[in-house]
């Protein structure tokens, strides 16, 4: 909303300018606020030993995703304490 921009008729109170906007669905991007976000499955062989990846941006780039991608495992051994395994 554009709030008194309009000024068509100089003997009149300028008015709104008001956007309403709709989004068409895409294949492969969807929208996280104000940034783009990709959903790509991996295997968990993928995950621990790396992968190399491309996509296809909006505008034709490709870019190159790569990993290996920091994994956090909590486990609960049996005496109830808490122990952390991290996989890098």
């Amino acid at each position: 909303r554009l709030s008194g921009m309009v000024d068509h008729v100089s003997t009149a109170t300028p008015g709104d300018v008001v956007f309403i906007i709709r989004e068409k669905r895409h294949e492969t991007f969807t929208r996280k606020g104000h940034d783009l976000a990709v959903e790509m499955k991996i295997t968990l062989g993928e995950a621990i030993c790396g992968f190399e990846r491309q996509i296809v941006h909006l505008d034709g780039r490709r870019i190159n995703v790569t990993g290996p991608i920091a994994v956090s495992v909590s486990m609960a051994p049996p005496d109830g304490n808490d122990m952390n395994m991290h996989i890098h």
